[in-house]
């Protein structure tokens, strides 16, 4: 049953185990993100991301915000641009070639929702990039994180969630070099699609 403040969010048809443990969220995030050339421990910059929950009618979520941080390192910048070997089959057994889909680091983010219950994760992200025949360019980052803490009802909740983000570029940027990351410092749009699926503290094994 779905019940407020996560209408046109929560989908418990989607969820599997016991009726009241696993609660399934999905819903977009239309973003600003802004790449932070501030250099670090382990990173040569970060992308900061801010935006607004909306459900997927584009409905906003009231009073529902997201903010991730995604640190990166400019010699892994050609990686971006390189896809993976492709796999051939079978596909019910190994060998699995993995290369060039790790290695970018990791994204920390908070989801803030309706009632201003908080859920954090953290985990690896993979960002990829290509051209467009008319000029353009189409950026993909895509991020599993794992929950390490929350607020209201999603304190010492436990899940996981996949996001998906895309970004378009009427023309296509050059990461390699300070001048063609120029339009990332600008800034810009993003949308991003979220599959979160956790269960409460008060469902938990106590430990």
């Amino acid at each position: 049953m779905i019940s407020p403040p996560f209408t046109g969010i929560e989908y418990p048809v989607l969820a599997i185990g016991a009726p009241t443990d696993e609660e399934v969220y999905i819903f977009e995030v239309q973003g600003r993100v802004v790449l932070h050339e501030q250099k670090g421990a382990s990173w040569d910059a970060f992308f900061h991301i801010n935006g607004k929950l909306t459900d997927l009618t584009d409905t906003a979520v009231e009073g529902g915000r997201f903010e991730t941080v995604f640190p990166l390192k400019f010699s892994l910048a050609p990686q971006i641009l390189t896809w993976p070997q492709t796999q051939g089959g079978p596909f019910n057994t190994p060998p699995v070639n993995g290369t060039d889909t790790d290695g970018y680091g990791f994204s920390k983010t908070n989801f803030t929702f309706g009632d201003q219950s908080t859920l954090v994760t953290v985990g690896p992200s993979i960002a990829k990039f290509t051209k467009t025949k008319d000029g353009g360019g189409q950026l993909w980052v895509t991020s599993v994180g794992v929950t390490t803490d929350g607020t209201g009802r999603f304190a010492r909740a436990r899940g996981m969630g996949a996001f998906n983000g895309s970004a378009f570029y009427e023309k296509a940027f050059d990461i390699s070099t300070y001048e063609g990351r120029k339009q990332l410092r600008d800034g810009f749009a993003v949308q991003v699609s979220i599959n979160l699926k956790v269960i409460r503290k008060e469902n938990l094994l106590a430990s």
